[in-house]
């Protein structure tokens, strides 16, 4: 989150601080670690191959390929991508450029394994470039997403200078980039509703990055998005996951951002840093998903293993209450 005295937020940092800004402490300011999970082994494999398609056709080499080729290229690709972080994981080993160590190990949930969570990654990658997409834009829908959006770039780094805080920088990098929009890939349980996306902080996030970087506007953001089966379908403790395209879904979805959204989002970024630097993050209690968070040991005594010790803690505690309170300036 820092590197000497230039400080930076991502994304993801933004949407963990404003779920739990407790945990994006924990995480990002104290270094506690958690596992890594299984949907980052599959998302970010499924990403690579994905990749290497999508950099060939930039290179005008994808058109020279057979269909034989393109499989083995882009399977080839995600399986090693799968192999570097399964085994960065076991090994607690960061990924590039993360400032988070994880705790050595995969967090497999629901009966989910290395090879079922392999299996699924290359049923999704499949589902990229066979399964017809479902989309309400027009002259988007009925193709594979490997056949929609040409793209001008993938991966484009940003580091870019946040307005009105003390040396904080937008960090991140753009999946996908067009002559018109910015494109995000997903793998995702459900689609969006228009309600999901219009709340989501990253198309504003990338929007704003994208005007800093380049001087250039684009409020068009798309999400390709790959749906897993669910559970009527397939329960990743029955086995492997069923062969593609059937359950699957592939889904191109849109929403948009305009410079006055933009500028209140800036404001909303502003605040949030002041919040970090303030350290007025507080836990949050009764979240659903605090049960399953990755480092709700670290946040509530009750959870550690074996309990905290108590020793002297009550004497101190009394001692606290008896102190008088701290008047506050209105």
């Amino acid at each position: 989150m820092t590197a000497g005295d230039v400080k930076y937020i991502s994304n993801s940092q933004l949407e963990l601080l404003l779920e739990c800004s407790w945990k994006h402490r924990l995480k990002y300011i104290e270094g506690i670690a958690e596992p890594t999970s299984e949907h980052l082994l599959i998302g970010a494999a499924v990403h690579k191959g994905v990749e290497a398609y999508r950099i060939a056709q930039i290179e005008g080499r994808s058109s020279e390929w057979s269909e034989y080729e393109r499989n083995e290229i882009v399977l080839k690709a995600m399986n090693d991508e799968f192999d570097q972080l399964l085994f960065d994981a076991e090994n607690g080993t960061a990924r590039p450029g993360s400032t988070v160590t994880p705790i050595a190990g995969v967090n497999w949930t629901n009966g989910m394994t290395a090879d079922t969570s392999r299996k699924l990654a290359k049923e999704l990658l499949a589902t990229y470039f066979y399964k017809s997409a479902e989309s309400d834009i027009s002259g988007m829908s009925g193709r594979p997403l490997a056949l929609i959006d040409i793209p001008v770039s993938i991966e484009e780094e940003f580091f870019v200078p946040i307005p009105g805080t003390n040396n904080w920088h937008a960090k991140g990098r753009f999946d996908m980039r067009t002559k018109d929009a910015l494109v995000d890939l997903k793998t995702a349980k459900a689609k969006y509703t228009q309600r999901d996306m219009d709340k989501k902080t990253q198309p504003s996030f990338y929007s704003m990055s994208y005007l800093a970087k380049t001087g250039e506007f684009i409020g068009d953001f798309r999400y390709h998005i790959l749906v897993k089966p669910n559970r009527s379908v397939w329960s990743p403790g029955s086995g492997d996951p069923p062969s593609a395209p059937g359950p699957y879904r592939a889904v191109v979805q849109r929403t948009r951002r305009t410079p006055s959204e933009i500028r209140w989002f800036v404001a909303l970024l502003q605040r949030q840093i002041r919040q970090i630097e303030a350290g007025a993050q507080v836990p949050r209690q009764n979240a659903d998903w605090c049960d399953y968070c990755g480092v709700a040991k670290a946040c509530k005594p009750w959870l550690a293993d074996g309990g905290r010790d108590d020793t002297g803690v009550l004497e101190l505690l009394r001692e606290e209450m008896r102190a008088p309170s701290v008047a506050h300036e209105a």
